[in-house]
């Protein structure tokens, strides 16, 4: 823990009590670590009027890196000390005593947030004259003057009073700070060597947000899929009749755009009923849950204050499968469970001659039936026909030759069959996408069988889970064989494997014969195989996009049945 000893935590320029650094190490039991300096407290003064820690890093050889600021003349310079782990100052290896001052040339540079990078340099973010600020050290203290904007420091101005209050580094080693410029949220992110990211964030990479009051950011959080999750204040300004503070979650894509899909217009607002009531942190949970944390100001006490969010778990947005359509039983038959009380609109499509851009062989005029158990539903050859629904959609085929289907339909089960015109053959595709998320009811199944042949011709099963920034879902992936000759099905594949795969190519989880893992969960699901042979896997997957690979053991070939069951 960290702070300041001896005053006031907020540093001011009119603070006359000598204050210092304060950092605490306590034990598990929240007694203090008497190993640590001997009493488990450590003070360190900067020589100024007011020292104010305000972030600490705890470095991979144990070392702890504290930054804040000091104030001597009514001028304010970040300040940095480390420590070795036992509470002595790092004097030997570490600026000058342990201790680094770095000054923005300016009369006010506070510092807030503290990011120790992969390769052991040290990032400071905050406020340089009323700019956002940041400076990159070296592991000896002294700035990264070859590697990191200009003599080590970056200033960011967003032509407005403003400041960083939180930093974190990106997987793609990007740094993202943020905090308020002109009482809006501000972000901005940064490439590794200073240098703002114009092309892939926000406008000229900033970001700013106007919530309608006095806002700031505090704190930032980064989901898997790579949504950017900031905490902070929301003061609506007076005479709107809500004069209290409330907590405020906003959610950003990778690419600085508020989320749409979360809360109201990518925000959300916590009231604790309370005079002022502000977030200081956000964090994530392991099953995707948020919690912000703050207080709430009673106008008598200044209370802890935390929120949690449930994300609504994702579902599948799109479900499609990809093989060689051959003739007769071997055609691409794909079927699907819509689940729910209310109708689901969905666009059904049978993809064929755009894909002799990856592949050879492919499909060249696919058509599509669409059947309710033995009852043909409709039927389309070419998409053009129903030009104008199809594209209101926003998703027709690129190719003149495919197929595809718009229809509302109740839930219930249906199968989507996709031939070659004149008993053509080729690489096909059928898919669904979800038209309607917002109804009442999910696409909660797909199940497709076909010949699974070899090399670019075995089975392809696509699912996109959704929407970006929902929770994560689980999902049952199935590869189907040997129980087919059970339905009068003619050369089933007698050995299919599995492979789930990310959008990376990363394969997240492999099966070969079903009871040789995870039994136990696919049993109690009641979705165990027929057989023995048969291929099952249980995940839990974030939103996103990802491939179901079934093969025949060996190179063996055989007609098949790939499956994707949304058991959230």
């Amino acid at each position: 823990m960290v702070g300041e000893v001896g005053a006031q935590f907020t540093p001011s320029p009119n603070q006359d009590t000598d204050t210092a650094f304060g950092i605490a190490r306590y034990n598990t039991d929240g007694s203090l670590d008497t190993s640590f300096d001997g009493d488990g407290l450590v003070t360190t003064d900067f020589g100024s009027t007011h020292d104010s820690a305000s972030a600490v890093a705890v470095q991979s050889d144990g070392k702890i890196v504290v930054a804040g600021s000091n104030i001597s003349d009514f001028a304010c310079d970040f300040v940095l000390a480390r420590y070795n782990s036992n509470g002595s100052l790092d004097s030997a290896g570490f600026g000058s005593g342990g201790k680094v001052t770095t000054d923005f040339a300016g009369d006010f540079d506070t510092a807030s947030a503290m990011v120790i990078q992969s390769d052991g340099k040290i990032v400071v973010a905050g406020s340089a004259s009323g700019n956002f600020g940041l400076a990159r050290y070296n592991s000896n203290g002294t700035l990264d003057t070859a590697g990191f904007g200009t003599g080590g420091k970056v200033t960011t101005d967003f032509f407005a009073v403003s400041g960083a209050t939180d930093l974190i580094i990106q997987p793609d080693g990007k740094l993202l700070a943020a905090g308020g410029a002109n009482n809006d949220f501000a972000l901005a992110r940064y490439n590794s060597n200073g240098t703002l990211d114009t092309t892939g964030f926000g406008s000229g990479g900033k970001v700013t947000t106007h919530l309608g009051g006095f806002d700031f950011i505090s704190g930032l959080a980064l989901q898997k899929d790579g949504g950017i999750l900031a905490a902070g204040r929301f003061f609506p300004k007076e005479g709107n009749g809500k004069p209290a503070a409330f907590f405020a979650l906003a959610r950003y894509t990778a690419g600085g755009n508020l989320d749409p899909s979360f809360g109201t217009s990518g925000i959300v607002t916590a009231d604790f009923f309370s005079v002022d009531n502000r977030a200081a942190a956000v964090a994530l949970q392991n099953d995707g849950r948020i919690i912000v944390g703050g207080f709430a100001d009673t106008g008598s006490s200044n209370d802890f204050a935390l929120v949690r969010y449930t994300l609504i778990p994702s579902q599948l947005l799109n479900i499609a499968t990809r093989l060689r359509v051959q003739t007769g039983e071997n055609v691409l038959i794909g079927g699907f469970i819509i689940t729910g009380t209310d109708p689901k609109k969905v666009i059904i499509r049978g993809i064929g001659p755009s894909l002799s851009a990856f592949f050879n062989g492919a499909l060249a005029n696919p058509t599509l039936e669409l059947y309710q158990g033995t009852t043909l539903l409709d039927t389309n050859d070419d998409w053009i026909e129903r030009r104008a629904e199809i594209e209101a959609t926003g998703i027709p085929p690129s190719n003149d030759l495919e197929a595809a289907i718009v229809r509302t339909l109740a839930p219930g089960n249906y199968t989507a069959i996709v031939r070659g015109k004149g008993d053509g053959t080729g690489i096909g595709v059928v898919e669904a996408y979800d038209l309607d998320q917002a109804a009442n009811s999910k696409l909660a199944n797909i199940a497709t069988r076909g010949f699974v042949d070899t090399d670019d011709n075995v089975m392809i099963g696509g699912l996109i889970l959704g929407p970006n920034g929902a929770g994560s879902t689980k999902v049952v992936v199935r590869a189907i064989g040997p129980t087919l000759a059970n339905f009068q099905i003619n050369g089933a594949l007698q050995d299919p494997t599995l492979d789930l795969v990310n959008s990376s190519g990363v394969v997240v989880r492999a099966n070969n014969d079903w009871k040789l893992s995870q039994r136990a969960e696919i049993e109690a699901l009641g979705l165990q195989p027929g057989d023995d042979r048969e291929s099952a896997l249980v995940e839990t997957l974030a939103p996103g996009n990802y491939t179901a690979i079934v093969r025949g053991n060996g190179n063996t070939t055989g007609v098949g049945l790939v499956e994707v069951y949304n058991v959230q």
